[in-house]
């Protein structure tokens, strides 16, 4: 597999087809791991999901993908190791990079009210930027945020 480079102002494309993947990636789920997922997440009620609103839903389906490694890697690994010979070069190389995310804490730093932000991992102290247009465009300087990012060379997104 040759790895193909991305590119800041790709990330549309790249989006695009982030979400494609997490559709594909959880589009049967065992009901056994939801509910093991959403019950570490608070989100099972006397063993019924709940759920107060959309963000929630995205959080659990992020958590399924990114976090959870019953058999000690994360769904998205599983289904690059189960589909790789169905998956063209784009999908396998994105997933690649879905595999090895991390969550972090950061605060922002700077933002260029456009498509980037420089942030600052607040526990490991390193740098990055942080290419997410919608977040450009409203995060002020000093905010903390949490989530998966995924390493793209020469920047990074959120999951």
């Amino acid at each position: 597999m040759t790895d193909i480079s991305f590119d800041a102002a790709d990330y549309p494309a790249i989006r695009h087809a982030l979400i494609d993947l997490h559709q594909r990636i959880i589009k049967k789920p065992n009901p056994f791991d939801v509910k093991t997922c959403a019950r570490h997440l608070g989100l099972l009620h006397k063993k019924t999901l709940s759920f107060r609103n959309d963000a929630e839903v995205d959080l659990l389906a992020d958590y399924m993908v990114y976090a959870f490694r019953p058999n000690g890697f994360s769904m998205a690994e599983k289904y690059l190791r189960l589909n790789k010979s169905r998956l063209n070069e784009y999908d396998q190389t994105l997933l690649s990079r879905m595999r090895l995310a991390r969550y972090a804490v950061f605060q922002v730093e700077e933002t260029n009210h456009i498509d980037k932000i420089t942030v600052a991992d607040v526990f490991i102290k390193t740098g990055f930027t942080l290419v997410d247009h919608q977040l450009a465009k409203t995060a002020k300087k000093g905010i903390i945020l949490a989530g998966h990012i995924l390493d793209m060379g020469y920047f990074c997104i959120q999951s």
